[in-house]
């Protein structure tokens, strides 16, 4: 038996199963959760967020004080992904940390 599908619906289920960036809506909703979280955040260096089948992957990376334990930043981070996978379109949330930012390296 033959299974059909509305082009229009085709191709948003292809791009969604492909990876497809989120919508600029929905990273500005990340960034300002993100930038709400700790006020011992200095900056947002990266967030990026894709389609994984009807959910998004999501991943930012925070910039905290150089001398910050681990401990602490550890916290941050922790609570900072339980804080976007608890976001119903989230599936899994990575936070990456770092003490500055590497102008070189963008």
């Amino acid at each position: 038996k033959k299974v059909t599908c509305p082009p229009g619906q085709l191709r948003e289920q292809v791009r969604n199963l492909s990876g497809y960036k989120a919508q600029p809506e929905f990273l500005q909703k990340i960034t300002w959760l993100t930038l709400q979280h700790s006020p011992l955040i200095k900056k947002i260096d990266t967030v990026r967020a894709f389609h994984f089948g009807t959910s998004f992957l999501v991943e930012v990376e925070i910039i905290l004080p150089e001398t910050m334990s681990l401990k602490q930043a550890h916290d941050i981070s922790d609570g900072l992904k339980n804080k976007l996978e608890s976001i119903s379109e989230v599936e899994r949330a990575f936070v990456h940390l770092d003490y500055g930012v590497d102008a070189l390296a963008y």
